[in-house]
């Protein structure tokens, strides 16, 4: 943005009076100094840019109560934020920070703090009893700076993205902690002494190098989200039943072979995650998580859909992508609440008949498996928005797909489609067409009908001629025809996009000899 642009902006902030200005990632080397005119600002962001200092007319902003300088090359605070008397957040993260020191200065109302440093000398003055969260992530920290463990009011706590590979006993004196994220860690165990945070409702260990789940942590009654995915976990341990408060429980990424029985009697569950695991089966019990409204069972080795599945009449989203499905049972029509439904990556021949019965699907999945026609009950999904039928080996569509009035997205990459199906044209609401990697020789002049397209692949088919006609599409504005064998427009026309081509065409029908 030019500099004209950057003052128009803050311009506009003064005539509206509006209480948030946004200069972030504009490359500024300094603040404007319009900006400090804007008494009345609440919000200023000002992250990824260049800024090495902030000049202390900042404090004119008495208003501020929300402040981000994160993503800038800042080397040390300035010692005039205590005047900024409202602000409540302060994004600091990613600058050159190298050290914190007690000096800095105290800024009384600061609930939310999020640092990136290399050093942390003493407690930072503005991190006071008001302060309810810190955010310490990707500091590279390989031990939790000691003064931390004075801050016994912090409600949260995020030291994720560091190379912790303990968790010291001093971390059991912040008794208010609500939520911690020790993700992306290098954690091998969890200490016994952590179970003391009872107020605890929200613990991340993902990504760390956990091999097991110490049972004390089942003492952790008050925890409604348990994030354990992307370790090393080969079970749980079944105490994990005292958990009944759970609502998210992610085991996404570990070495587990089998869904522990344990687990349904966490009847709380709303979200699942056993992704990226080695089961070939789950267990019947599982039917008792009936407020489960998200599953995620993709990249497993499931030779079948688990009947259990099929009891869980409050699912909104299934994940089945990614495993050795070769069928899809008619009961698994029986979840009328799916919106989301994702079948990818399997080896699917064909589809239940009774597909129409899942009336609220609004994206379903499709791609990469065998399927070679689609059943004409799939073409009353009508509050389908999204269809993905990416390789595959379709060679037609049925003629009542058109029925379909709320799908504004379809896949058809890499199938054997010789045609544009007629029926699509008549799909006046699609606005993302794809039509990638199959064996077209030409596009029908009704393809005019689909007046809200705006994203069109046709690339890698056998296409000789593009009509005119095409330009009457105002809405489109991306449509991509590279490795056709194109005459006209040329190739190298058509591959400028889609104003080349109309200008093209604009220039042959005026009777111009060299259109362009």
């Amino acid at each position: 943005m030019t500099s004209y642009k950057i003052r128009s902006k803050i311009q506009q902030v003064k005539e509206q009076r509006l209480t948030e200005l946004d200069l972030s990632a504009k490359s500024l080397t300094e603040i404007p100094t319009e900006v400090f005119e804007l008494a009345w600002l609440e919000t200023l962001n000002l992250s990824y840019n260049k800024l090495t200092t902030v000049p202390e007319a900042i404090t004119r902003l008495t208003n501020l109560s929300q402040l981000n300088l994160s993503h800038n090359k800042l080397t040390k605070l300035p010692n005039f934020f205590n005047q900024l008397t409202h602000l409540s957040h302060l994004n600091l993260g990613t600058n050159k920070l190298i050290y914190l020191q007690e000096t800095t200065p105290r800024a009384t109302n600061l609930a939310v703090v999020k640092l990136r440093v290399k050093k942390v000398v003493a407690v930072p003055k503005f991190i006071t009893p008001l302060t309810n969260s810190l955010d310490l992530s990707g500091n590279l920290l390989s031990g939790i700076p000691t003064e931390v463990f004075d801050l016994e009011w912090i409600e949260k706590l995020d030291l994720s993205y560091n190379k912790l590979t303990t968790v010291p006993e001093a971390i059991s004196r912040l008794t208010n902690l609500s939520q911690i994220n020790l993700s992306h860690n290098k954690l091998t165990k969890l200490p016994k002494f952590l179970t003391r945070l009872t107020h605890l409702s929200v613990l991340n260990l993902a990504s760390n190098q956990l091999k097991n789940v110490p049972e004390a942590i089942t003492n952790l009654t008050h925890l409604s989200v348990l994030s354990l995915g992307g370790n090393k976990l080969t079970g749980l341990p079944e105490a994990i039943t005292r958990l009944t408060n759970l609502s998210q429980l992610n085991l996404a990424a570990n070495q587990l072979t089998s869904v522990p029985e344990s687990l349904t009697d966490l009847t709380n569950l709303s979200q699942l995650d056993l992704s990226y695991n080695q089961l070939t089966s789950v267990p019947k019990t599982l039917k008792l998580l009936t407020n489960l409204s998200q599953l995620d069972l993709g990249n497993n080795q499931l030779l079948s859909v688990p009947e259990a599945l099929t009891h869980l009449t409050n699912l909104s989203q299934l994940n089945l992508r990614s495993n050795q499905l070769t069928s899809v049972p008619e009961a698994l029509t029986r979840l009328t609440n799916l919106s989301q439904l994702n079948l990818s990556l399997n080896q699917l021949t064909n589809l239940p008949e009774t597909f129409n019965l899942l009336t609220t699907l609004s994206e379903l999945n499709l791609s990469f498996n065998k399927l070679t026609s689609l059943p004409e009950a799939l073409t009353r999904l009508t509050n389908l928005s999204e269809l993905n039928l990416t390789f595959n080996q379709l060679t037609s569509l049925p003629e009542a797909i058109n029925r379909m009035t709320s799908l504004s997205e379809l896949n058809l990459t890499l199938n054997q489609l010789t045609s544009v199906p007629e029926a699509i044209t008549r799909m006046t609401n699609l606005s993302v067409l794809d039509l990638r990697g199959n064996k077209l020789t030409s596009l029908p002049d009704a393809i005019t009908r689909m007046i809200n397209l705006s994203y069109l692949d046709l690339a890698c088919n056998q296409l000789t001629i593009v009509p005119s006609t095409i330009t009457r599409l105002t809405n489109l504005s991306q449509i991509y025809l590279g490795r056709n064998p194109l005459e006209d427009p040329p190739i190298e026309i058509a591959e400028q996009g889609i104003d080349a081509i109309r200008e093209y065409f604009r220039h042959k029908q005026a009777g111009e000899d060299k259109p362009i």
